[in-house]
């Protein structure tokens, strides 16, 4: 079976609806910024992989709300803000949320640290595998047609 997509004659409206569009972009940026911090913190650049960490969480909340209709104007909102709207919508998000949040306020530490410690170090790991469960849980309740990839044409399929 065939998820609809945007490409698929006779698609609801709704997955062509704004809101759809704004939540999927939003997801894709989650992703893209997700997989940023994951190369620099496999390179070991850790303070480089935390504004991604703390984009993706930012990004992945917004693409919530966006679904929901609650999306702030402002591209700038607060987390604190964000993940509050997030959790009073959804409780499945409250853990991820709580541990971004951790993140988050530890952040400006992290940053201004000369030489990272290995704690440091554990929470912007530990934040990556954060967002990656935040970005997958906000996945879980949002529509699967918002999440699914398009199954790849007929032509290009393997032979079998």
């Amino acid at each position: 079976m065939t998820v609809p997509t945007l490409s698929t004659p006779g698609a609801p409206a709704w997955e062509t609806s704004p809101r759809a569009e704004r939540a999927r972009a939003l997801l894709g940026e989650a992703q893209a910024r997700l997989d940023a911090a994951r190369a620099a913190a496999a390179d070991a650049r850790y303070t480089a992989a935390l504004p991604d960490v703390l984009a993706a969480f930012r990004a992945a909340l917004r693409a919530f709300l966006a679904w929901d209709g609650e999306e702030m104007d402002d591209d700038s909102a607060d987390l604190d803000r964000l993940a509050g709207r997030a959790v009073r919508l959804s409780s499945v998000l409250k853990t991820p949320v709580h541990r971004a949040l951790h993140l988050a306020r530890r952040a400006p530490a992290i940053a201004q640290a000369g030489l990272l410690s290995v704690h440091d170090r554990e929470d912007v790991e530990t934040g990556w595998h954060t967002a990656r469960n935040l970005l997958g849980a906000v996945r879980t309740v949002l529509p699967a047609a918002l999440t699914a990839t398009p199954e790849p044409a007929a032509a290009a399929r393997p032979r079998p």
